[in-house]
């Protein structure tokens, strides 16, 4: 998607164009984080914290650019519709100002990222709810103690390991 004048006599053309073209610029670059992130989930063997850590971050900054865009586009489409925002007058708008391809284009591309974040969502909450189950585990495997109030070590059966000296 390219923002390219085009001989069409519409006033919004351009404006609607061009807040379009950079919402779909960053929501594919957010599709590339999602991705990515998508990747760091998949590695069930280990998983960068750092990496993970910085894509979060990166990913974060993504949405808000894209939030900040979207508000853009919409501020136009206020202008125009009398701030109608539902779907049809989005799709009417963009039709009526030949960018009807370009709005079926990002549109699919909202969808392929919702899926993504989603995806990426659930993978997230299997991974914590098996690191908080391997958490409590270890908690309760390191609170049977292995040594007696008198600080002599005992087997779980309660004996002394090394027997009575």
């Amino acid at each position: 998607m390219t923002a390219t004048a085009s001989s069409h006599s519409h006033p919004l053309r351009q404006p609607l164009l061009e807040a379009l073209v950079a919402e779909y610029k960053a929501l594919n670059h957010f599709i590339v984080l999602l991705q990515q992130e998508q990747r760091v989930l998949d590695n069930v063997e280990a998983t960068d914290i750092e990496q993970f850590t910085r894509l979060t971050e990166e990913k974060t900054a993504q949405a808000e650019l894209l939030e900040s865009l979207s508000q853009k586009r919409l501020t136009i489409v206020d202008q125009a519709t009398g701030g109608k925002r539902h779907a049809q007058a989005m799709t009417t708008l963009m039709n009526n100002n030949g960018l009807g391809r370009q709005w079926s284009d990002f549109k699919r591309k909202v969808v392929q990222a919702s899926q993504l974040n989603q995806s990426n969502g659930l993978k997230l909450g299997i991974r914590a709810d098996y690191n908080q189950r391997a958490l409590r585990f270890l908690h309760n495997a390191a609170g049977m103690s292995l040594y007696g109030r008198n600080g002599q070590t005992h087997a779980r059966g309660g004996s002394n390991l090394y027997g009575q000296a």
